[in-house]
């Protein structure tokens, strides 16, 4: 269709004269890089007689490109007969820019965030493998003949590298706490014997500095709680260490008390205190404390260490639990971080407890007839002696067969055909989920399918979903503990045995 009349806003932005454009089809505005799919939407609408509003690319007489938002509505006589079409132009370059401008912004950021995902990967992997060994080790030699200081100092070691492990994790993964991704994972267990494991872990600590622990527990909090403890043992420890950081030759004092609690109610809300008289905190620096990756004076970094990200970190813990830390605090006379939390506390709960206070633990050989080989796909070394030496606990006389990489596991497979497989994920030349997919294809003519698990030193959320696709029965996270490896095998092969009787 053919141009019959152009006002002077559109001789502007075209660049056309009017003598130049009248005559001409709009066609001319248009090039190479004018979507043809909006140019065949327009033609349909003109060719249907309907109004259309669309966005297209178009050309100045100068041969300059700009975004057109064009509107083109048919306009008709008394009668129902087309007279002409009516388009209206606006030059929306700018918008399109700056919208372009936002897109590229984005794509920058989910590259950037993509690196940093990878980096954290890397850095989580390469921290808890030799972490790994720390607590597999001390795993095992706490069921070793020791003397009792030996397994108090043992068993210190082994907690304090357990919280090491779980603050790396929530460091590395500072971006997951921010995105509320963590999870709280509830379990059962004595709130006092909790109190005693923190007090194990800062007393050398509040000792250098010659700090005396206090605990004060009031007689009506319940015994046995439920809710997060591993979670609430970091938020009190963050606290407690950082009062034993800021105090010398003073006190500090854990405090728990309950706020409510009812005979018959099934949960308690239980306040904890932690009271210091070391150097203070002035009140307009309250909240730049709970802010990331600060401290309020920048020589405590310095004199006292830290990254500035424990009261943020235990501050997102306790929003969780639909907590907060609130202070209390003057310049050179001490300072009280508190915060309540709701628990649970039913009857069923201290039934289950007791109960299972009652039951001794032995130490039961696993029969070699139900699993008698296993292949351990591990590179590092050190892990490697640390995944024989479980298994030949659990089961003493079992074949070990052992592989570097996932290629040579294919290989050791089809050799010796192992009925338990303790796979690493992240390996040179094949990874663990490449070689258990491979591994999957050759089963199909067993007539056991091996049990393959999965042992990473990645986050559990990340990788657990591509090992379960790839086939792999079971995910351990590193480090791994006897008795979680243990559990797994009694789990997989005394079913397999009872299947096997029936």
């Amino acid at each position: 269709r053919k141009i019959t009349y152009a006002n002077a806003a559109f001789t502007e932005i075209t660049g056309y004269t009017e003598s130049e454009i009248l005559g001409k089809k709009c066609s001319i505005l248009q090039g190479t890089e004018s979507d043809p799919n909006v140019v065949q939407l327009i033609k349909e609408a003109l060719d249907q007689l309907k109004p259309i509003v669309t966005e297209i690319i178009n050309y100045k007489k100068d041969g300059t490109k700009f975004w057109n938002l064009l509107y083109i509505s048919p306009v008709f006589d008394h009668s129902g007969k087309l007279i002409q079409f009516v388009g209206v132009q606006n030059d929306i370059t700018k918008k399109k820019e700056q919208e372009l401008e936002l897109i590229q912004a984005k794509e920058k950021a989910e590259e950037a965030n993509r690196i940093k995902s990878e980096f954290i990967a890397n850095m989580s992997h390469e921290l808890r493998t030799p972490l790994n060994a720390v607590i597999g080790y001390s795993d095992l030699l706490l069921k070793s003949n020791l003397s009792d200081v030996q397994k108090l100092q043992l068993q210190t070691i082994y907690e304090s590298s357990d919280f090491l492990l779980h603050l790396i994790n929530d460091i590395l993964d500072f971006s997951k706490i921010d995105a509320r991704k963590l999870k709280l994972d509830e379990t059962i267990f004595d709130l006092v014997e909790l109190v005693d494991e923190i007090f194990v872990m800062i007393k050398a600590s509040a000792s250098e500095k010659k700090n005396d622990l206090i605990k004060e527990i009031r007689e009506n909090l319940p015994k046995y709680i439920k809710t997060d403890r591993l979670r609430l043992k970091q938020v009190l420890v963050n606290l407690l260490n950082n009062a034993v950081k800021f105090t010398d030759s003073g006190k500090i004092i854990l405090k728990l008390e309950s706020e409510s609690i009812a005979e018959s109610s099934t949960s308690c809300k239980i306040k904890f205190s932690i009271i210091d008289n070391g150097i203070g905190i002035d009140t307009k620096d309250f909240q730049r404390i709970f802010t990331a990756f600060t401290q309020v004076d920048s020589s405590n970094v310095r004199k006292f260490g830290g990254s500035g990200l424990g009261l943020t970190i235990s501050n997102s813990i306790l929003e969780m639990m639909n907590s907060k830390i609130d202070v209390e605090s003057e310049l050179n006379k001490g300072s009280r971080f508190y915060f309540s939390i709701l628990v649970q506390t039913p009857s069923q709960i201290l039934n289950e407890t007791k109960l299972l206070e009652t039951l001794v633990e032995t130490e039961q050989e696993f029969p070699k007839e139900i699993l008698d080989k296993v292949l351990i796909v591990e590179d590092n070394k050190v892990n490697l002696k640390l995944a024989k030496a479980m298994m030949t606990k659990i089961v003493p006389e079992i074949k070990i067969v052992e592989a570097e990489n996932g290629l040579e596991a294919i290989e050791k497979y089809k050799q010796e055909k192992p009925k338990l497989i303790l796979m690493d994920i992240q390996m040179p030349i094949m990874d663990g989920i490449q070689s258990t997919i491979e591994i999957r294809k050759l089963e199909r003519e067993e007539k056991y399918k091996v049990t393959i698990v999965a042992i990473t030193a990645g986050t559990k959320d990340e990788t657990q979903e591509n090992c379960m696709k790839a086939g792999i029965n079971e995910f351990l996270t590193k480090p791994i503990i006897k008795d979680d490896l243990k559990k797994i095998i009694n789990k997989k092969f005394t079913q397999i045995e009872a299947n096997n009787q029936t």
